[in-house]
């Protein structure tokens, strides 16, 4: 009976400890959570208790510079608000703050940890900055005021910011951009768009820069149209499907993402342009460097405009 009773014990932890493990094929998404405008109630102090799962709440006085952060996971954050006199003489692990009437309790509850999200997800880091919108009948009102996320995989930041009037808070579409940066899983029908719209716009400008390149700098070579129109086909479709659906899976910074892809990219495709159009490599790199230049620029622009 002794045994059975260890084992068991022995599974449970077991599994809870596979809870730290890291996920197969995933990275970790930082986030940071702010109150930004706490200025603006200087005899407010703003504090974050922790409720610990196997021990005591963790409390502590937000800095409006730092991130909020509840120490673990598996923690359930919540925000409090009290007077800054009433904490002159009192230590915060003596004050009962969650029956205390000194204390005000939020409209909310914030989640400040960002985690592992598989690798499909090519977000990077998240920043959600709140307001306070009144402090009234012991409660702290909170709003989301502004979303920012960064992506691993070239995209754009996506930026959201949020106005709250009368109780409810609704997204500004004027001063947002990439309004759904969480539908973009391969398969959904915004990834697929996206997707054909980068690999047209893609094919449409490399094909256009070869004609110019082979129509003026290197027009002795004789290359007719349709082995342009296939060069230019070939080289994006053999590139860009790596280029977002793979090297996001192994590269998480933004940073690598770039110079990484990129460079493999223009590589591959002054393999494919000396092998076709029969030019030597050196002619193929500069080619190939300035189509992908030239997307990827415009590429940047449509995302703003489009």
């Amino acid at each position: 009976m002794k045994k059975i009773f260890l084992v068991s014990l022995m599974l449970i932890f077991c599994k809870l400890a596979q809870c730290d493990i890291i996920p197969d094929n995933s990275h970790f998404v930082h986030k940071c959570v702010k109150i930004i405008n706490s200025a603006d109630f200087p005899d407010i102090a703003l504090v974050a208790y922790s409720e610990n799962p196997g021990g005591g709440p963790i409390v502590l006085v937000i800095d409006p510079a730092s991130c909020i952060e509840k120490s673990y996971k598996f923690n359930k954050l919540k925000i409090f608000a009290v007077k800054k006199e009433y904490l002159a003489n009192k230590k915060l692990d003596s004050i009962d703050w969650m029956r205390d009437r000194n204390v005000f309790r939020t409209n909310i509850e914030i989640e400040s940890y960002g985690g592992y999200v598989d690798n499909l997800t090519p977000i990077y880091s998240i920043k959600e900055y709140y307001k306070i919108e009144s402090l009234e009948n012991n409660i702290l009102v909170l709003y989301k005021s502004k979303e920012i996320i960064k992506f691993n995989n070239g995209r754009p930041v996506s930026i959201k910011t949020y106005a709250y009037k009368s109780g409810i808070t609704s997204l500004d579409k004027q001063n947002s951009t990439n309004e759904d940066p969480y539908n973009y899983l391969p398969g959904s029908q915004y990834t697929v768009l996206y997707f054909l719209r980068a690999l047209f716009f893609t094919i449409l400008i490399e094909t256009f820069v070869l004609f110019i390149f082979f129509k003026t700098k290197f027009k002795t070579a004789n290359i007719d149209n349709r082995r342009l129109l296939l060069t230019g086909f070939l080289c994006s479709f053999s590139t860009l499907p790596y280029l977002w659906y793979v090297f996001p899976i192994f590269i998480q910074s933004i940073l690598s993402y770039v110079l990484i892809g990129e460079l493999s990219v223009v590589i591959v495709e002054a393999l494919i342009i000396s092998g076709i159009l029969k030019t030597n490599f050196r002619n193929a790199f500069l080619i190939s460097l300035v189509a992908n230049l030239a997307s990827f620029l415009t590429g940047l622009l449509l995302d703003r405009i489009i």
